[in-house]
């Protein structure tokens, strides 16, 4: 996989973060390419890493964006409470794995259009970067769900063929639904699926299809149950 690396420093100075963030992207390229068939990591991809605190994850300091296959967009706030530890411990390169993640399967077979789509894209995502950088899961793969599982699993069984779908609700959360429900759901299916399927979770699972992971439902539902 080759990788096209442009920091933007207009807003705000990188310099020195630049080499543990290169190192970083280093290391998630070489294990890419270790893992993931050449077929999927055939083509460039652009990587902009910019100073951009108003679009990161507050409690982390970092936030990632990929909306084509060849552009990637991390942004970063130095500023941000234990961003250096963070950084030391992997979250630059578990997000970039995360993002490129995306690019490839992108390039696949598409990001997905219906609710149940985005669950096992993103879901998707985050396990390939667990698997790729060691670096144990991120926040939203863990929401908290103060109510009830089993009725907001309902709610998105219900919803999960929707095209018209309300994306920020079911992934950053409002009144009515936890924040990152969404993550979450879609990173406790591709689990499942990556227990039966170990070949498949090994080799990156880019090309996975929502309807093979959206098969664990029930057996979603009905782990979700055993720990209530």
């Amino acid at each position: 996989m080759k990788l096209n690396i442009h920091f933007l420093e207009a807003e705000g100075l990188l310099a020195p973060w630049c080499a543990v963030l290169q190192a970083q992207a280093d290391a998630v390229v070489h294990r890419i390419d270790k893992i993931v068939p050449p077929i999927f990591r055939q083509r460039a991809i652009d990587v902009v890493i910019q100073y951009l605190p108003d679009e990161t994850i507050p409690e982390l300091g970092i936030g990632g964006s990929c909306f084509r296959r060849g552009l990637v967009t991390i942004n970063l706030d130095p500023g941000a409470p234990g961003f250096d530890d963070r950084l030391a411990q992997g979250i630059f390169g578990r997000t970039l794995a995360h993002e490129l993640h995306h690019a490839m399967r992108w390039d696949a077979c598409g990001y997905g259009l219906s609710l149940g789509d985005a669950f096992v894209t993103e879901g998707l995502a985050d396990v390939f970067s667990e698997t790729v950088t060691g670096v144990c899961a991120p926040p939203w793969a863990s929401a908290s769900i103060n109510g009830d599982w089993a009725a907001l699993l309902d709610q998105a069984e219900q919803e999960r063929d929707n095209q018209d779908y309300d994306h920020a609700a079911w992934f950053y959360g409002t009144d009515e639904l936890p924040r990152w429900a969404g993550y979450t759901i879609g990173y406790r299916l591709v689990r499942l699926y990556g227990q039966v399927n170990p070949k498949a979770a090994a080799t990156g699972m880019v090309d996975t299809s929502p309807s093979a992971v959206l098969a664990f439902w029930a057996a979603l539902k009905a782990s979700v149950l055993a720990t209530r």
